[in-house]
């Protein structure tokens, strides 16, 4: 096989291509870097936004909630002479507010003699959106040994509780907020209560995971190693709303000692120590044997802690898809780049190829050979003048030499 010698016009193209390609390759590096810690601070401000507007949201809902109470409590202390009045009143409270799954009232012992020893009127919302009106009241339920009736009735304002899950009124998991109830006189006689359910916390806060990994571009949401996910906990640490059913309410099965049982290092101690406490922040921690980032913040209301895990994987892997996607257009790039360059740059220089034909010519004896028309007045038109001018003077000096 015949040598062919590499030509001009393709070392220039390699050259330039080398000095594209390292540009390139500079440029990808800045861009992916940026991305990742673009990605980073997106993703915490996101994680931030997310947490403000879960806070504003429960805040007001919860504060909306007391508002009524107290000015539903008054109506009940007006009616204090006619029992039989409290099951419509407490049916038109649930008519009038969505979020209250049940309200109740339980009077102190023998209140009502006609009523018996316990009187524990509920109003609860049924499925379907039916409401039914009870007594639940028994000696199998004595709501006089309840935390919630206990601290009711004895403190002189009102309280959330912490959930608990209402086997007798409600039947789901709840908080109620109580306040006690006093007759004419001022004297407490009982106490009022309304019931909201977690589901809709839970609900929503599924909504914000589905929104994050979206936004995230998670492509499994459903496995944990890539996809965030919300979680609150009470002042003592126990999951009080978490993907994970099998978590809540268990105080054997909390933030602290999922902590602790972790030897991979001391960051989840520190986050579990800081939300319990009520802080907020940022953090990398290892979290169910995945590397996350994790933020955090206390609630205003009711003494609970959130917390936003992103796997770190996940935030890292909008920086591989970005730069893959860099990578993808820098190759298509180069490839137009060097077809445009070995174009042009042949173009260019064919000129100097027809030179040299030219002065292959001239060495064979060919001094009229023609020379190629440059159009532009460049270094390869003065190398073609010079050439045109040595022809001259070469025909010139062979024209003398035959004369003599």
């Amino acid at each position: 096989m015949k040598f062919r010698p590499r030509t001009f016009a393709d070392r220039l193209t390699r050259r330039i291509m080398i000095v594209v390609l390292l540009i390139l390759t500079l440029t990808m590096i800045f861009i992916v870097v940026s991305a990742w810690r673009g990605l980073y601070f997106h993703t915490r401000a996101q994680c931030k936004e997310f947490m403000y507007f879960t806070n504003e949201m429960m805040t007001h809902l919860l504060e909306e909630l007391e508002l009524s109470a107290i000015n539903t409590s008054h109506e009940f202390e007006k009616a204090l002479n006619n029992p039989d009045e409290f099951y419509p009143m407490l049916t038109n409270i649930l008519e009038r507010n969505p979020h209250i799954h049940s309200v109740y009232l339980a009077f102190k012992p023998n209140y009502y003699p006609e009523k018996g020893l316990r009187f524990e009127p509920v109003a609860s919302r049924r499925p379907g959106g039916r409401i039914d009106t009870l007594q639940v009241a028994s000696e199998t339920h004595d709501y006089f040994k309840s935390e919630i009736y206990i601290r009711g009735i004895n403190e002189p304002k009102g309280h959330w509780s912490e959930p608990y899950y209402d086997k007798d009124g409600a039947q789901t998991t709840v908080i109620s907020y109580t306040l006690p109830l006093h007759d004419a006189k001022g004297k407490t006689v009982g106490i009022f209560g309304i019931d909201m359910p977690l589901y809709w916390i839970d609900e929503h806060l599924k909504k914000m995971d589905e929104e994050s990994n979206k936004n995230l571009w998670v492509l499994k949401p459903d496995d944990k190693r890539f996809a965030s996910y919300c979680f609150i906990i009470n002042k003592n640490g126990t999951f009080i709303v978490h993907p994970d059913k099998k978590r809540l309410f268990q105080d054997n099965d909390n933030i602290l000692t999922r902590a602790s049982a972790s030897t991979d290092d001391d960051a989840d101690d520190k986050l579990a120590r800081n939300m319990i406490e009520g802080s907020k922040g940022d953090t990398i921690a290892v979290i169910d044997g995945v590397k996350s980032f994790v933020t955090y913040s206390s609630l205003d209301a009711p003494e609970w802690s959130m917390a936003i895990v992103v796997p770190t994987i996940t935030m890292a892997m909008m920086g591989y898809i970005l730069g893959a996607m860099v990578l993808v257009l820098m190759l298509l790039g180069m490839i137009a780049i060097y077809f445009v360059c070995r174009m042009n740059i042949r173009r260019v220089t064919k000129p100097l190829q027809s030179l040299a034909k030219s002065a292959d010519e001239v060495s064979k004896g060919n001094f009229e050979a023609p020379l190629p028309f440059i159009k532009y007045q460049d270094e390869i038109h003065t190398l073609r003048d010079s050439f045109k001018n040595m022809q001259a003077s070469l025909t010139q000096y062979i024209s003398d030499l035959e004369k003599t």
